[in-house]
């Protein structure tokens, strides 16, 4: 058990904490998004934590949970915006994808993993590596009710590494499809921009007269269908042991708002409130580093890797493969696929952060959007708000 740590006022770990932010973002830049933000925070707030350089307390002190409780309740809402109903008909063939890629992680893992190390560490690795921290959960409750302590702490360290593989391999595969979307773009411009038009004009919302379009009819109206969303949620959640969760809910209630024109894409883009929830998002999420010492992770540290390193190349091999033979490019398919590897909305993050990087024009920035974050966010959905949580239900009964 770890001492509480030396004691900083809310105005300090504020500061610090945004200062940690910052830090990534400047490195996100200059690696143009090799090195994402979320990584930067990561290494920096575990290398904090172990020094105690950083109180265990800095989090808590800084007083986020009123913001990440706006982030919450809108997020989900505000991605379903970005989605076009169209489009998503024309993805099926990703569901296949993300099948086999799910399947080729489970033959390593439980196969090879099993053999390596043992059949109840596999179990208990499995549906962590498909994200979700109703997974994790899940497999967490399931290890200390056994009494398999170690297990359960294996599982928490699951959660906090496969970001280091995630953030990368979902910003490889963004800068990838980035630039051969923008190649295609910038010789197409005239007639993707006049399609992207006309589809607007279908929308009632965005013809609401200028003097009336402010900040905070978009905040309202977010903020509305995620109240929504959480009260639908509440319903379909226990009926559906929790694949229908407000992850689930509000992606669709978004996705329907949208299509029918009472709400703009992105509006909370378009209130420009986005970035500093990002922020809280990261912040928040170390808060379970505290708990995690040096002595944990070179503990766990063979199979953990071994671990991560199955589930990347069966996922990659079998997913990929598939993907490749049903016709998207290898760029997409990662981005898509590894959405698992950090979940969401770490995955619309590191994608963002490389969109950002890629475009040369707001225009450029918002086709790339438009074609790439549906894709990304889909892929964490699939595995994290489903997969996982039927896999986790099904392994926490065999350990």
């Amino acid at each position: 058990m770890r001492k509480e740590g030396k004691q900083m006022g809310f105005e300090w770990s504020f500061v610090v904490l945004v200062f940690i932010y910052y830090i990534g973002t400047v490195v996100n830049s200059l690696t143009r998004g090799r090195i994402n933000t979320a990584l930067v925070s990561l290494i920096l707030m575990l290398i904090g934590f172990w020094t105690q350089i950083l109180p265990d307390c800095i989090i808590k002190k800084a007083d986020l949970s009123g913001l990440y409780a706006i982030l919450n309740l809108t997020i989900l809402v505000n991605v379903g915006t970005t989605f076009h109903i169209r489009e998503l008909k024309r993805q099926w063939k990703l569901l296949i994808a993300a099948f086999c890629g799910i399947t080729g992680m489970a033959v390593l893992v439980l196969g090879v993993g099993g053999a390596l190390f043992g059949r109840e560490i596999s179990f208990v690795s499995f549906p962590g590596l498909l994200g979700g921290a109703v997974a994790i959960n899940i497999m967490h409750q399931a290890a200390m009710e056994k009494g398999l302590v170690e297990l359960a702490s294996l599982v928490i360290l699951i959660q906090a590494a496969q970001g280091l593989f995630g953030i990368p391999l979902i910003g490889n595969g963004t800068r990838m499809e980035c630039k051969r979307l923008l190649k295609i773009y910038r010789q197409e411009k005239a007639v993707i921009q006049k399609t992207e038009k006309s589809e607007e004009r279908l929308k009632w919302i965005d013809k609401i007269p200028e003097k009336y379009d402010n900040p905070f009819l978009h905040l309202l109206l977010v903020s509305f269908f995620g109240a929504v969303s959480v009260m639908v949620a509440s319903f379909t959640e226990p009926v559906t042991h929790g694949i229908m969760g407000m992850a689930c809910v509000g992606l669709l209630i978004g996705i329907i708002a949208r299509h029918v024109g009472v709400i703009a894409r992105d509006p909370l883009r378009k209130i420009g409130i986005m970035p500093i929830l990002m922020f809280v998002m990261i912040t928040v999420m170390r808060e379970s580093l505290v708990n995690l010492s040096v002595q944990d992770v070179l503990k766990y540290l063979p199979p953990l890797f071994t671990m991560l390193v199955l589930a990347t190349c069966g996922m990659g091999l079998f997913g990929v493969l598939a993907g490749r033979k049903l016709g998207y490019h290898g760029g997409i398919l990662t981005a898509f696929l590894f959405g698992c590897f950090a979940g969401y909305p770490l995955d619309y993050q590191v994608a963002m952060e490389n969109i950002q990087i890629m475009a040369q024009t707001p225009q450029e920035q918002q086709f790339l959007e438009d074609q790439i974050i549906p894709i990304v966010i889909m892929g964490s959905i699939i595995s994290v708000s489903t997969t996982s949580i039927v896999a986790a239900s099904i392994f926490a009964n065999l350990l």
